[in-house]
């Protein structure tokens, strides 16, 4: 019992220092920024969609937020921002296996998108520790800290030091014991 307490601790302390709370601080950039002249009408439409039921369920809208995001996933099942905030909203009901169902799906649509998918794998980690499965949990946490080494591994690659840095920073203030991220950070020229 003591462990399973200590895990539900250690995982709520790094949703904390991660920034990746149910109310976060952080203002999200709308969704709309994301369409470009050369955006298809149907993939336009189903991120407009998606913004707008981002704003309902922020409001606490979640009637209203249902219904238009179940829409923009029928309009666009490409789009993982409406499978993301679906699953979201699903959380936030309680329905945490059917949250869990969605970010299966967002977690393959933004498998490029390594910010997005440590949302993904933090919202994966509550829902798990709501279900009381708290190795899923704790798995899918980690899951979401080493995104940062991985989007500094990809900067470095790129001879992007200075965001490369960054992120590996970032990791180790979240985990001092990130071999990933300390390495990384001894290949960076000085």
């Amino acid at each position: 019992m003591k462990r399973y307490l200590f895990i539900l601790l250690f995982c709520h302390s790094i949703i904390l220092l991660s920034g990746c709370a149910p109310k976060q601080a952080v203002v999200e950039k709308p969704l709309t920024e994301l369409i470009q002249p050369d955006t298809s009408p149907q993939k336009a439409a189903s991120l407009r969609l998606t913004e707008e039921g981002k704003v309902y369920l922020q409001s606490g809208n979640l009637i209203k937020a249902s219904e238009v995001l179940e829409k923009a996933i029928v309009i666009d099942t490409s789009n993982p921002y409406a499978y993301y905030y679906f699953a979201r909203l699903r959380s936030e009901k309680g329905e945490h296996k059917q949250s869990l169902g969605l970010l299966a799906k967002a977690e393959i649509l933004f498998k490029d998108n390594q910010f997005w998918l440590s949302n993904v794998y933090s919202l994966m980690g509550r829902n798990h520790e709501s279900l009381f499965q708290y190795n899923d949990a704790k798995r899918r946490y980690e899951q979401a800290l080493n995104v940062y080494s991985l989007m500094g591994r990809n900067h470095e690659s790129l001879f992007q030091y200075n965001d490369a840095k960054r992120r590996y920073e970032q990791a180790l203030k979240l985990n001092k014991e990130n071999l990933e991220a300390r390495e990384g950070m001894e290949r960076l020229p000085k």
